[in-house]
């Protein structure tokens, strides 16, 4: 029986390996955005905070030079905060892209496994038959010799 050789095979390969580095891209993505989640989540919570204690001086009626300085801080925490979601909204964007192009190679791969797997059952059938073809011709010239 003859061995099944993939003509496709290197661009099979080729197809593998961009999927898996699709794949490694898109791991990548998903923990830089659980990273800056973790960043804007902890801004927001610095933000809030200082929000509180805020209002808690104001409830003290601490003098207004000191309640200017925390002004002054909350605006820096928030045009922090600010920067952590345009950070996270970008890699939600990266993200997504990343995904996208992993399930395009996969789709890739897939589609020419899917070839090869229907290759090898062409390939098995016509060898199952030759072989079948080639049984019957043996038995034929045994029987003619007898």
């Amino acid at each position: 029986m003859r061995r099944f050789k993939f003509s496709l095979a290197p661009i099979l390969s080729l197809k593998v390996a961009k999927e898996d580095a699709a794949l490694r891209k898109f791991g990548e993505a998903v923990a830089f955005r659980a990273q800056t989640a973790e960043l804007l989540k902890q801004a927001n919570f610095c933000r809030q905070s200082h929000l509180d204690s805020i209002q808690h001086a104001r409830a003290l009626r601490l003098e207004a030079v000191h309640q200017q300085s925390w002004f002054d801080e909350l605006n820096r925490l928030e045009a922090e905060c600010s920067v952590c979601a345009d950070g996270f909204a970008k890699a939600m964007g990266e993200e997504r892209k990343a995904k996208n192009a992993y399930l395009k190679a996969h789709n890739e791969s897939k589609a020419l496994h899917n070839l090869k797997d229907k290759r090898v059952l062409q390939h098995n059938k016509t060898q199952e038959k030759a072989n079948e073809k080639e049984l019957e011709e043996i038995m034929l010239s045994r029987r003619n010799a007898l």
